[in-house]
């Protein structure tokens, strides 16, 4: 200033910075909001301004990035002398051009994040507003424990960030990444076991500083974690009756062990009427899936089971004829949530196109008998 002023009468509402001199954009200035000012009264103070208006400022990329858009403006109550007097205000449309600029070369850190498996979203929480279209999710682990390795931990391979720039990123997570930490049961199930750690790359700041790597040994736990309460959904079933197989597919991971074929029907049509043929799984006749937990899992139709469905004429003899129900106890996904019940029309048919073979025979000559044993159900009429 031109002469000592008192730093007690400061009020940064009153001042401002701007991108030029005689502002055109209301979008390129920023208002400030506080701050601490340091000095006793002198011609001269010092500043340390807020985070939130450091951030602010930041995400702005054409004002304050060089000498030549940081221009600054104040109101005649910004601040007043040893006198009382006000100062003489600076008019936006005569803002002051800084003296000296000194860029942002101070790497963003991650701070913290929350992961929440009902919406599928991680949020990370910066030290300072970082350039969200640089985000490289694949620098992103999450994994069981400070340290971790292999298969407790996952190293991202997608998903879109939801926010624009901020200290803040929240991250859709794509259906490779969940899948695959659902099937983990030791993996992110609760705030004890999920921790994340990030590669230098995965983000910079709007200076083009890379953020700060965590590295494995170092990865800082989640703070807020929500588990998954959706429910999983059937979403397409194929039917191979060369082979005895179905193939259920779900919209996540769900858990094998959980598995109750009993609660699986076969069906004739897509609405049940008088008329429709019905067929209930039996795990008694060996129906049983050997699958991993993942969305798709495949069940090995037991002989009994599949020459019961050969010997109803009017069941999954084609695509039309093959429809699949389950009730909500028929499956649940990792976090023990229920599947949806529903019916569904086959994705994928494949027709019995084995021949039978005779396995075994016997003959009685008192009676006059032949018995047949075949390798599976075959229609007497056609004999």
């Amino acid at each position: 200033f031109s002469e000592t002023i008192n730093p007690k009468t400061l009020d940064l509402s009153q001042f401002a910075l701007q991108h030029a001199q005689d502002v055109v954009d209301p979008q390129l200035v920023h208002i400030l909001t506080g701050g601490v000012v340091n000095g006793d009264p002198n011609p001269w103070i010092a500043v340390n301004l807020t985070n939130t208006d450091l951030n602010e400022i930041k995400r702005l990329i054409e004002l304050a990035t060089y000498e030549g858009n940081t221009y600054l403006r104040m109101a005649a109550a910004g601040i007043q002398d040893m006198n009382d007097n006000y100062v003489v205000p600076v008019t936006d449309f005569n803002a002051l051009r800084v003296s000296r600029f000194t860029p942002d070369e101070t790497r963003p850190e991650l701070r913290g994040f929350d992961l929440n498996l009902s919406t599928e979203r991680l949020i990370l929480t910066f030290s300072e507003t970082v350039n969200t279209s640089t985000v490289i999710v694949a620098g992103i682990t999450v994994q069981f424990a400070a340290y971790s390795d292999p298969p407790g931990l996952r190293q991202f391979v997608g998903g879109t960030v939801l926010t624009p720039d901020d200290t803040i990123v929240e991250i859709q997570l794509s259906s490779d990444d969940l899948n695959y930490i659902k099937s983990i049961p030791t993996l992110t199930t609760s705030t004890v076991n999920t921790y994340l750690r990030i590669e230098n790359y995965t983000v910079v700041d709007m200076n083009g500083n890379t953020v700060v790597e965590i590295i494995n040994g170092r990865a800082i736990q989640v703070g807020n974690f929500t588990e998954d309460d959706q429910r999983p959904v059937l979403i397409a079933f194929d039917l191979d009756m060369n082979t005895g197989m179905i193939h259920l597919t779900f919209n996540e991971t769900v858990n094998v062990s959980s598995l109750i074929v009993e609660q699986i029907t076969l069906q004739s049509d897509l609405y049940e009427t008088e008329n429709t043929t019905q067929f209930m799984f039996n795990s008694a006749s060996g129906t049983r899936s050997n699958s991993p937990d993942w969305p798709t899992i495949t069940i090995n139709i037991g002989t009994d089971d599949l020459n019961e469905i050969k010997r109803l004429s009017d069941l999954a003899i084609s695509a039309n004829t093959t429809y699949l129900s389950l009730t909500q106890f028929s499956i649940e996904d990792t976090n023990a949530n229920r599947v949806v019940p529903t019916v569904i029309t086959v994705t994928n048919y494949t027709e019995d196109a084995t021949p039978p073979e005779v396995t075994s025979f016997t003959f009685d000559l008192n009676l006059g008998q032949l018995h047949f044993t075949f390798s599976e159900t075959v229609n007497v009429s056609s004999l």
